[in-house]
């Protein structure tokens, strides 16, 4: 069996590609380049800097650095409203008696406020995040941490992704 259980914080447990979506077609729509949802779909579930750097390379005339800016008040203003749930979520995570732990991509304030929100931050013994690791995901970076952290062998480690 397992002897802890990791889970991804956004698309996983917490459903923040859609208000992602919804608020980055917005920003873009703001900064005069509307794109389609589907563009949305290559940058989810990236971290922060590479989703800026694929933008950049998709709209070279773009300021990058504004539109994070429009779209981070954007997402968190939604957020602080909203933060809507997976189903299931809560049941599933009070029926697991291992360790639990999250392990994102997201940076520690934006992953603190969600669980918050969310309700979820009691299921979580610990939460690691970009800011902890040389490497993001999908490098074992973030899940070898977490694994020490909860001081269990990372092959017996279950990952919700």
């Amino acid at each position: 069996m397992y002897d802890a259980v990791f889970f991804d914080l956004d698309g996983t447990l917490i459903d923040s590609e859609s208000v992602a979506v919804r608020t980055g077609l917005a920003s873009f729509r703001q900064m005069g380049h509307p794109v389609e949802a589907e563009f949305f779909h290559t940058i989810i579930g990236k971290d922060n800097p590479t989703a800026s750097r694929m933008i950049a390379a998709a709209f070279p005339h773009l300021d990058v650095a504004a539109l994070n800016a429009s779209w981070t008040d954007g997402f968190q203003a939604a957020m602080a409203t909203e933060v809507p749930l997976k189903p299931m979520v809560h049941e599933t995570l009070a029926a697991i008696s291992l360790p639990r732990a999250i392990v994102t991509s997201s940076r520690r304030a934006e992953a603190r406020n969600k669980l918050v929100g969310a309700g979820l931050d009691p299921y979580f013994s610990h939460v690691v995040v970009l800011e902890d690791v040389a490497s993001a995901k999908p490098s074992p970076d973030p899940y070898l941490l977490a694994a020490g952290l909860l001081q269990v062998d990372p092959k017996r480690c279950l990952v919700f992704e």
